[in-house]
């Protein structure tokens, strides 16, 4: 069984024991992060094509999940999994992957995502809001389809014309003039500005072309951008798809899930 994606962002789950998280493809490390806490992510995009062998490794801590672009990749038939190691054999997950084209991640996933979501907010006590725009209000779908998510999900806007995101999210014309809708100044814009609207203590942002058409020399269809507002940190990460419109869109709703779960982990409970 394979996954097929471009533009790649792993994230573990992890308890206790040593903890890091590296990535290799074909061979190379492509990433390395480490430090103390339950959640890494690779934290960057690694973008190929094509078939490619995969390695991630952890320190000898427990895997409880491991995802690509919001995908569990811990129960795939193409991945092995030996077991949990010592800190001379970290706990590797191996497999081979096909870059190209990205499929329809589905709805079910994205549901499936949100009721960790939604598990790892109410644990800690944390409140989350959404500011969309190319996802056209899939986050807040998917969130909303798990019961009892009114407890922590304040709400969202879908800020689809600049306009929106003017009058709605707070971003500032100036802004949207010099780095356009789709930029990481404005996904960062719209994270602070959905965060601020609805007194969350989680936002999330998603801005991007999700295609057939829209697309330019410097951005390309499939460019996009998502944003982190927590306390007062603002991050944002940028993501290249390769499908059609569907399943870029449900790529960029699936990693800002993701990445809400990797910032509600973190906090300690």
């Amino acid at each position: 069984m394979t996954v097929a994606y471009k533009g790649v962002t792993v994230a573990v789950s992890v308890k206790g024991g040593r903890a890091w998280l590296k990535v290799w493809v074909d061979g190379q490390v492509s990433d390395v992060t480490g430090g103390a806490g339950r959640v890494f992510s690779s934290g960057k995009v690694l973008t190929f094509s094509g078939r490619r062998d995969i390695e991630v490794r952890t320190g000898n801590a427990s895997l409880t999940y491991f995802t690509i672009n919001g995908v569990d990749l811990g129960r795939l038939s193409n991945l092995s999994n030996p077991g949990p190691g010592s800190s001379r054999h970290p706990r590797r997950l191996r497999g081979r992957i096909v870059a190209d084209p990205l499929p329809a991640i589905g709805t079910d996933a994205l549901v499936q995502a949100a009721v960790r979501l939604q598990a790892a907010c109410l644990e800690r006590g944390l409140t989350v809001a959404l500011g969309e725009s190319c996802t056209g209000g899939l986050v807040a779908h998917a969130i909303t389809q798990v019961a009892g998510s009114s407890r922590y999900f304040l709400g969202g806007v879908v800020s689809y014309a600049d306009s929106a995101k003017m009058t709605l999210l707070g971003v500032p014309e100036e802004l949207i003039d010099r780095h356009g809708a789709v930029s990481a100044e404005v996904a960062r814009a719209m994270a602070s500005g959905a965060r601020r609207r609805f007194g969350a203590d989680l936002a999330a942002s998603i801005t991007g072309i999700a295609g057939p058409d829209g697309g330019t020399a410097d951005k390309s269809v499939g460019l996009t951008f998502i944003g982190l507002a927590h306390d007062r940190q603002v991050s944002t990460r940028r993501f290249e798809w390769a499908g059609d419109r569907s399943a870029n869109i449900e790529a960029s709703a699936a990693a800002a899930i993701e990445w809400l779960i990797e910032s509600a982990e973190a906090v300690q409970a």
